[in-house]
């Protein structure tokens, strides 16, 4: 599940961990900016929330 693909849904911090996860599992190597994307994030977010 992409979250970023989704127009009226306001996912909670589960789902977009979920995201995050599942990217990763299908690209081990890609970047913050990526995740922060498919996560539907800004990538500063991603990193002080997640890492």
């Amino acid at each position: 599940m992409m979250i970023a693909e989704r127009k009226f849904f306001k996912p909670k911090k589960p789902a977009r961990v979920l995201s995050i996860l599942e990217a990763i599992e299908d690209n081990p190597r890609i970047s913050q900016s990526a995740l922060a994307r498919k996560a539907g994030v800004s990538a500063a977010r991603l990193t002080r929330n997640w890492v």
